[in-house]
């Protein structure tokens, strides 16, 4: 089993492909430095190494990318945030990880993380409402957790393609008594809409008698 890497620069930050080959199996990951000298680069991917975080059985994984997501003072995301200036609720920052634990790693925590698909969450979300019996409201706020993650490991070059960026959400279902849901384009003008509509910014409903 051996594990190497090669350097190549994007918009000015230099990122390292490691090339890993387990049970004959070729994988390769992708991890941004955050430098912009080679030199540096370098240095920096040859002490992950020392330091047994691109041990190749355990770093291609989702569960090791997870392992500190929506944790307190672990969590990279938050810690993003709150460099931007922006405090995540403690209720969200709970919920998220609930979801996590309960939800979303036991589908993808074996899995390695350049090897899932779109296909494969959009599979996941699915089964959260056909075999879980969640709403799709409930799969809806799950797969925005998957989205926020995945989305993060792109931007920070741990993948080279993000797969949950065309997953689209599902329809809610309307639960109220009385609400009726007419499909058609919101963008036509006035007078393109039947007169017998009444327009909100959710919903249509018939005009009250």
């Amino acid at each position: 089993m051996r594990s190497l890497y090669t350097l190549f620069k994007r918009k000015n930050v230099y990122y390292g492909i490691f090339t890993v080959v387990s049970d004959g199996k070729e994988k390769r990951r992708w991890v941004s430095t955050g430098c912009t000298s080679k030199a540096k680069a370098s240095r920096y991917l040859d002490q992950l190494i020392a330091s047994g975080r691109m041990a190749p059985e355990s770093s291609d994984t989702f569960a090791f990318y997870a392992k500190d997501w929506w944790l307190p003072g672990k969590c990279p995301y938050i810690k993003e945030h709150e460099r931007n200036g922006r405090i995540l609720s403690n209720n969200f920052i709970r919920s998220s990880r609930s979801a996590l634990l309960r939800y979303i790693l036991p589908a993808f925590k074996a899995k390695h993380l350049c090897d899932i698909t779109t296909h494969d969450i959009d599979e996941w979300k699915y089964a959260l409402v056909e075999k879980k019996g969640l709403s799709n409201k409930s799969a809806n706020c799950y797969l925005s957790i998957v989205k926020t993650m995945f989305d993060y490991w792109w931007r920070h070059g741990f993948i080279k393609e993000d797969p949950a960026k065309k997953v689209k959400q599902m329809y809610a279902r309307c639960r109220e008594r009385g609400e009726v849901y007419y499909d058609f384009d919101y963008t036509k003008t006035k007078k393109e809409i039947p007169q017998n509509l009444s327009v909100s910014t959710n919903q249509v409903r018939p005009p009250s008698s």
